[in-house]
């Protein structure tokens, strides 16, 4: 009995407890080794269940749940034991894809530099009709090198069928380009009628003393009037410190020798323009349909700011008007300018650097308007301009379309085609719109066509990605705290 009582004292004190690991509890009940040297609250250094697990008659090693915690001198160390074995699992993550709208950004402008420089040396010198389809052909190239580029580096799918149909797209770019310009140079009305009135805008800035001290200009508007019948009638502008008539609008019968010039001052540009107009809105300057006006210069405008948007508004006067301006440069001047104010009205635009050459200079300008045209330039005005507008945007939004094919075809089933398609489809109108409205009232051509390139390529969708995660088990979590 003795011996018996012994045995139950000793194994209510041993360093496992009163319950053995066949007990369901291998942590100190009461107090021991592990109980109370791990100052765990309730004396279990591996939670309440340690020991349902396997190899404990069932269950996971570790089985139910459980923490200790101590204090290693650095921090807090915090263990959560949670049941079941870990696994993996599959998720998918949405994000927003930077590469391929900075890259669309990127290689629009590329296409746009490179497209100028081809578009203002060949558009004179090649079949404007072909140059159209070529011009938007590259721009496809283009794009669909960049897309394909960055669907490679993020890890999507290319495929030579993929491959074929951006070459379709881009054949496509090319056909309908040749053919929708082919149709909007045609005329279906009569353009700017010609009549015997020419006005004369003559730079008088500081500067044409010294690149026309002879005044040359005035010598070439005289020999040129000289051969003109009696009844035309012309009118003189100068412009420097100030703009004014020099002349009054008379036939050359009158005489052509009653005006002279004296330079000084800066180079108003907009100004004379706008002071011509002036005139005419307000009858001091009788005007006809298709009256004339040559703007001579020799150096940059004084007056002009970053969207020059008083210069186009008054030269969407004169087209309305049906009025040409033709413009000569004499040596070093502002040619981007000067193409613009001729191009938006039917004019054309000459330069020489040789003042003894000015004569054959203003007679190349004083002549029949130039009635040309295309889908990227500004159009003078016609008797059907309505209809021109139209063709332009619908022309321009079905070209529009091959390059949203461009795009689709570079992209899998992990990106959103409804966000590519509808983010296309507004770029694509707007850029359409940009050539036609934003063209007349108060962007340059420049700017009008860098707007389009821009909108065109732009790319803007999501890519799913699928990402593996591993779920809770055996351990579980463990964090760790430093103070």
């Amino acid at each position: 009995m003795a011996l018996l009582e012994k045995n139950k004292k000793a194994d209510t004190q041993n360093g496992f407890g009163t319950a053995s690991s066949f007990q369901n509890q291998p942590e100190n009940a009461n107090w021991g080794n592990f109980g109370n040297d791990y100052g765990n609250t309730n004396g279990n250094p591996f939670g309440n269940n340690y020991g349902n697990g396997a190899d404990n008659f069932g269950g996971s090693p570790f089985g139910g749940t459980g923490s200790f915690g101590g204090n290693d001198g650095f921090g807090t160390v915090n263990y959560n034991m949670t049941g079941g074995r870990p696994s993996l699992q599959q998720k998918t993550e949405t994000h927003f894809s930077k590469s391929f709208l900075i890259v669309s950004i990127i290689a629009s402008v590329i296409f746009f530099l490179l497209g100028e420089v081809i578009y203002r040396t060949l558009i004179t010198d090649v079949n404007s009709v072909f140059f159209m389809g070529v011009y938007f052909a590259v721009f496809g190239l283009i794009l669909s090198s960049a897309f394909f580029i960055v669907s490679r580096v993020i890890g999507l799918d290319i495929t030579s069928k993929k491959i074929l149909v951006s070459g379709i797209c881009i054949l496509m770019l090319l056909v309908l380009g040749i053919f929708f310009e082919f149709i909007y140079e045609l005329n279906f009305g009569s353009t700017m009628v010609q009549t015997d009135k020419y006005i004369f805008a003559i730079d008088n800035s500081g500067s044409m003393q010294d690149n026309d001290p002879n005044q040359e200009r005035v010598a070439a508007i005289k020999k040129l009037l000289a051969n003109r019948e009696d009844n035309a009638q012309f009118a003189v502008y100068s412009f420097g410190d100030v703009i004014q008539c020099i002349r009054e609008l008379n036939p050359i019968s009158n005489g052509i020798d009653d005006f002279a010039t004296s330079p000084s001052g800066g180079t108003p540009i907009v100004g004379v323009l706008s002071k011509i107009m002036e005139d005419m809105e307000s009858g001091t300057l009788p005007y006809d349909e298709g009256c004339q006006v040559i703007l001579l210069t020799d150096g940059y405008a004084t007056d002009t700011s970053f969207l020059n948007f008083e210069l186009n508004k008054t030269l969407k006067k004169f087209n309305k008007k049906k009025i040409s301006i033709s413009t000569v440069g004499l040596g070093y001047v502002d040619e981007k300018l000067l193409n613009n104010i001729s191009g938006k009205t039917g004019g054309i635009s000459v330069t020489t650097d040789n003042v003894d050459e000015l004569e054959k200079a203003m007679a190349s300008a004083v002549r029949v308007t130039d009635s040309s045209r295309n889908l990227l330039s500004s159009r003078a005005r016609t008797d059907h301009n309505w209809l021109y507008a139209l063709m332009r945007i619908i022309f321009l939004i079905i070209l529009g379309a091959g390059f949203l094919g461009i795009k689709l075809a570079a992209t899998d089933d992990t990106t959103n085609v409804k966000m590519i398609c509808i983010s296309s489809m507004i770029g694509i109108v707007a850029g359409a719109l940009v050539m036609e409205i934003g063209l007349n009232l108060i962007l340059s051509e420049f700017f009008a066509r860098l707007l389009m390139s821009v909108l065109f390529g732009l790319m803007i969708t999501t890519i799913e990605k699928t990402v593996m995660t591993m779920s809770q088990g055996g351990l579980g979590d463990i964090g760790i705290r430093h103070f």
